[in-house]
């Protein structure tokens, strides 16, 4: 069956700590199911246990799901062992709507290879959950345990400040900025954050639109982000731009409010 829209209201884990929407080999073959929506008004897991782990989508073969998509309107929270998927998906969408914050364990994506190949694929992947106040980018890279407690950030959108006072090196140059009491107009300056979603190079990291490469009252332009989590896990940098010089002092303060949404969205290499 392709092409199909199923429609529920409120599905409660009996405790079985199965799966949501299982796709299964029968027969020695495989039924070529794509195309199709799954709406949920609320997803209610069992009592977390190590013996309830709930899997939004699931799939009992290596094979790849094309075209899946997958709206929960309200996702209590998954017992520790949960998962978003253990499948390899293409061209899927997920919007799920979480009550708690998930954690970058449960977002794990499992990558089945074609050779060398990565094959995730996510057309649209967005998670919301409580909003965090105060995140605040990093000014050094690998400084995951002093970001958000530590914790890889789980939500899809978010607001991002940058407070750093000191220029920080430049990886692809091994150089650092001159430093001292004014940002230059025109120099770059790096800062960092950790996402759950950083999973080793599959996805795209992008601000909201009309952020871009415009430069911001503030004085800053984003100019790039970069998924470092190949080498750093979980890791994202981002690149600012001073459009004209800026008093370090204030930008260290808040004076100058370098604050801006981000949007994390995902494309995986065919």
């Amino acid at each position: 069956m392709q092409g199909s829209n199923f429609r529920f209201g409120t599905y409660t884990d009996s405790g079985s700590g199965t799966a949501l929407i299982s796709f299964q080999a029968s027969g020695g073959g495989w039924a070529y199911w794509d195309s199709n929506d799954f709406h949920f008004d609320r997803v209610t897991p069992a009592a977390s246990s190590s013996a309830n782990k709930l899997v939004l989508l699931a799939c009992d073969v290596s094979t790849t799901l094309y075209r899946q998509n997958l709206y929960i309107t309200r996702l209590d929270p998954l017992p520790a062992g949960g998962r978003l998927t253990n499948a390899n998906i293409q061209d899927c969408m997920m919007v799920v709507s979480a009550s708690a914050a998930l954690s970058a364990a449960q977002m794990a994506l499992p990558v089945f290879r074609s050779g060398t190949v990565k094959s995730n694929n996510f057309n649209n992947f967005m998670l919301t959950a409580p909003a965090i106040a105060g995140l605040t980018a990093s000014p050094s890279p690998n400084t995951r345990a002093s970001f958000n407690r530590g914790l890889p950030l789980t939500s899809s959108l978010f607001t991002l400040a940058l407070r750093a006072n000191k220029p920080s090196r430049d990886p692809r140059t091994g150089k650092t900025p001159a430093d001292g009491k004014i940002w230059p107009a025109g120099e770059a300056r790096r800062f960092y954050f950790y996402h759950g979603l950083a999973q080793n190079q599959q996805l795209i990291y992008v601000t909201m639109p009309k952020i871009g490469a415009a430069c911001q009252p503030s004085g800053v332009a984003i100019t790039g982000i970069f998924d470092n989590s190949a080498t750093v896990p979980y890791e994202v940098e981002i690149v600012a731009v001073a459009c004209k010089p800026l008093v370090v002092a204030d930008v260290k303060s808040g004076k100058v409010n370098i604050s801006f949404p981000v949007l994390v969205g995902t494309v995986g290499t065919d």
